[in-house]
């Protein structure tokens, strides 16, 4: 069933049509504007209204501006000045210039420099001008004279609470300074007594020279027993498979009285094994001659035995004296160590105390250093913040109430149509048949427009669009059968859930079958909610039930035809309403039936139940030519389509066609209808009438006069 889905970007056919994508657009648009209108009418009012009120309570304002700018500091050499702290700084100063103790400060100023302006309201805007360092400033109030002067002694307020907390916060430093350089000094007064005390107690030069005398002696014995040590690790390695050779190469063994006789036996040795591997080319082994060379490699080899015990018995001893020595040094070590760490102590302690003394007075130094430019930077202005552009002259501002107002309702009209967008991209119902094609592989066979009339069965003289659709769609029914290599008689007609349209599609396919000649049986196979019944005006009962529960019933005994106007349409109602008819649709009976009814009528309509609704349809899926699926415009979503067809997938059967239905005739589905009309009524209406137009018109004889 993957064949019945299409991947959005697995449509087949290139080049898409500006024009149609247009058309889909504003049918989408037009669609969406009748179901959320309000929305966007509640909105736009919200939006006035709000906006109204705000509008109401704004006033004509004088304006004055000023900017104030960040910059560099006054460069000292070795000067220590109060540093700005650099988090958040812009937003702590826009807060500053804003904060009551400056306003405060401000119209207290105001008062005291300009009795003669009289108070008026005034409010104040601060903001940083993008990402420059460039703060601007506007004052809003009812007074001209009033608004500059406070805008100015904003700013002086301003500046002088930056100069009044540098002040105070300088005296803080200088304070602080002081008391840890008092503390400095006790510390230093009592680590110098100590040092004193030291030095009259121990002969520090003594103490310095015996220190390093017996770190020496220490280091020399215990490299000396590293020595050992290593020597008798080498020794212990020796086994029983190590060769003299090896032995050599690592211990001195010229101290052996026979290691000269070894060399030469080993040296004979290995020449007659040479002589053995040459004479054994063309000699046998039991030649005297081969005989005589086993015997010597057989001495010599006894005389390399003896030399190799000898050797062991030497290692032996060496690895035993080595074990001595280690244990005659461990003590005097020990005894070294011990005086090493008593003479350390005392060097220790006084190299302490002066570390201490240096880094104390190192610190004290800093201090005064600090105090002493702490006291240059008091006497320097190191202001960072300047203005730039003093306070204007105050400006007039109207309020433009008209404007304001179209901008609530142009926000209020934005916030609907993000609210319709969403709710729009939320909703995954199918409106058109482009949804159909673009989610589904199965073609759309018939377009089945709205139509404000309550139409049961179609009339045979009816030409409206409504007439006209299934008429279209019995013809891509007549075609693909004439296209079919095989026959084409059962057509099963399905949907999602109730309320679709279902039975509507198929009893006027049947009627518009019927109206071409064909002899078509109608079925409702609906055995549960079925009511063909009523559209044709025939009874419920006999109907398939009792055809399916009697088999002794032959078709014929259930078959009702209500208007003798439907001449070739046959119809064989639900029949009384059943528990489980999805049992009696897997009798073999159905099949049975359907037989019948091949070889009597040219056409086989199923009217069956919803596939998401109950399993009945799943047992005449397989019984069916094809399988035509009704799809209700914007009402059927995506997700009930996609569960029907795996459904369907369970027998392995493919939905030959979509029809949709409750298609507006204004759509996109149906753009050319619009003329469709005007054509159908000129074309009925031609006549004499359209003759005598023509004479009127031409004054010479029309066509069919001719």
């Amino acid at each position: 069933m993957q064949d019945d889905f299409l991947e959005s970007s697995g449509r087949e056919g290139g080049h898409t049509d500006l024009g149609e994508t247009l058309r889909s657009l504003s049918h989408r648009a037009r669609l969406l504007l009748q179901s959320y209108w309000w929305i966007l009418l509640l909105c736009l009012s919200i939006g006035l209204l709000v906006q109204a009120v705000r509008v109401k309570s704004m006033r004509d304002a004088w304006e004055s501006s000023a900017q104030l700018i960040i910059q560099g500091n006054i460069e000292i050499q070795e000067a220590d000045r109060l540093r700005e702290v650099a988090t958040n700084f812009h937003d702590n100063q826009l807060h500053l210039m804003t904060g009551q103790w400056v306003s405060e400060r401000a119209s207290e100023r105001v008062r005291a420099l300009h009795p003669e302006i009289q108070k008026d309201w005034v409010s104040l805007w601060a903001g940083r001008k993008g990402t420059t360092d460039i703060f601007q400033l506007v004052a809003s109030g009812g007074n001209a004279r009033y608004t500059q002067a406070y805008l100015a002694q904003i700013i002086q307020a301003y500046l002088e609470f930056r100069r009044q907390t540098r002040l105070e916060t300088s005296d803080d430093v200088m304070l602080s300074i002081g008391e840890e350089l008092r503390e400095l000094d006790v510390k230093i007064q009592q680590i110098q007594e100590a040092i004193r005390r030291f030095q009259q107690e121990n002969n520090t030069i003594a103490i310095k020279e015996l220190s390093e005398k017996a770190a020496g002696r220490l280091s020399e014995l215990k490299t000396r027993l590293e020595d050992y040590r290593t020597q008798l690790r080498i020794l212990e390695s020796f086994d029983e498979n190590v060769s003299l050779d090896q032995i050599q190469d690592v211990v001195n063994l010229d101290t052996i009285e026979s290691s000269q006789n070894y060399r030469n036996t080993k040296r004979q040795h290995q020449q007659l094994l040479a002589m053995k591997e040459q004479f054994g080319i063309y000699l046998k082994p039991k030649h005297p001659r081969m005989m005589d060379i086993e015997a010597e490699l057989e001495i010599l080899s006894n005389r390399i035995r003896i030399f190799r015990a000898q050797a062991f018995g030497q290692i032996e001893e060496e690895k035993s004296a080595l074990r001595n020595r280690i244990d005659t040094l461990l003590p005097e070590i020990n005894k070294w160590e011990e005086e090493v760490i008593q003479y350390s102590l005392g060097v220790a302690d006084l190299e302490t105390m002066n570390s201490n003394l240096s880094r104390l007075l190192s610190t004290r130094e800093s201090l005064i250093r600090r105090k002493e430019r702490l006291d240059i930077g008091r006497n320097v202005d190191t202001e960072l913040i300047s203005v730039l552009v003093p306070a204007t002259s105050a400006v007039l501002r109207q309020v433009d109430k008209r404007r304001e107002i179209a901008q609530g309702g142009a926000l209020g009209l934005g916030m609907g149509a993000a609210i319709v967008f969403l709710l729009a991209a939320l909703n995954n119902r199918i409106t058109s048949a482009d949804d159909l094609r673009r989610m589904f592989s199965s073609k759309v066979i018939g377009l089945i427009p709205q139509t404000k009339a309550k139409i049961t069965v179609l009339r045979k003289e009816a030409d409206d669009v409504f007439a006209e659709s299934f008429r279209a769609l019995r013809s891509s029914i007549l075609l693909h059968r004439q296209d079919s290599k095989e026959p084409r008689q059962v057509f099963l007609v399905t949907s999602c859930a109730p309320a679709e349209g279902k039975s509507t599609v198929a009893s006027n396919l049947a009627v518009t079958l019927a109206y071409s000649g064909a002899k078509t049986l109608l079925i409702d196979c609906d055995l549960r909610r079925g009511h063909l019944h009523n559209k044709f005006g025939i009874d419920r009962d006999p109907g398939l039930a009792e055809l399916l529960e009697h088999p002794e019933m032959d078709v014929q005994d259930v078959i009702l035809v209500g208007d003798q106007e439907l001449g070739n349409l046959s119809v064989i109602s639900a029949g009384r309403p059943q528990e489980n008819p999805g049992d009696l649709f897997l009798n073999e009976r159905m099949d049975a039936i359907l037989e019948a009814c091949r070889k009597q009528y040219d056409f086989v309509i199923l009217d069956t139940a919803p596939i998401l609704a109950v399993d009945d349809t799943i047992g005449l899926l397989r019984r069916a030519d094809d399988v035509i699926f009704v799809v209700k415009s914007g009402q059927t979503n995506f997700r009930q389509v996609k569960i029907s067809l795996e459904r369907l997938s369970v027998t392995k059967t493919k939905v030959w066609g979509f029809v949709m239905n409750y298609v507006k005739a204004g759509g996109n589905d149906y753009y050319y209808y619009g003329r469709y009309k005007s054509y159908r009524y000129q074309h009925k209406e031609s006549g004499d009438s359209g003759n005598e137009e023509i004479r009127k018109k031409t004054g010479r004889l029309s066509p069919k006069e001719k």
